[in-house]
């Protein structure tokens, strides 16, 4: 009945959050001018890290109340815990790796952006790009 009982307030988070970004993205796409293809892209990288953060972190917070029942449940002999367990730490991890892809992936075209509008000096943002490829290929080959 616990569980039941929550279900209404995950429902209601879900709907507050699809609103939130739904707004976001008409403010945002509103905002943006026509033209601006990289910084567009840019700005997608971005928005698929964070996402992609989100997940990492509700795999993470998971593990709490998993944990929790775990030890209120006397240590059970079922394996049910240790799956759940195993599934959550997973996707903390695995979310993580693909969080710090799209993280390269945008990093690449920000300072692509800076380095073109010389908005910082060229060479910061062209030691910025030369640092981010060895982590790129890092994250290529974790996943």
């Amino acid at each position: 009945m616990g569980s039941d009982a929550r279900v209404p307030r995950f429902l209601e988070a879900a709907f507050l959050a699809v609103f939130a970004t739904s707004l976001a993205s008409g403010v945002l796409s509103g905002s943006i001018p026509t033209g601006t293809i990289s910084a567009l892209v840019a700005l997608g990288w971005w928005l698929a890290e964070a996402v992609a953060l989100a997940v990492s972190t509700l795999g993470a917070y998971a593990l709490i109340p998993l944990g929790l029942e775990y030890v209120g449940a006397g240590t059970p002999a079922s394996s049910y815990h240790q799956t759940l367990g195993t599934l959550f730490l997973g996707v903390d991890q695995n979310a993580a790796a693909i969080h710090m892809l799209f993280f390269c992936l945008g990093a690449i075209m920000r300072y692509y952006l800076m380095f073109q509008s010389r908005v910082v000096p060229r060479a910061l943002s062209l030691w910025g790009l030369v640092a981010v490829f060895p982590m790129l290929v890092a994250m290529l080959l974790i996943l």
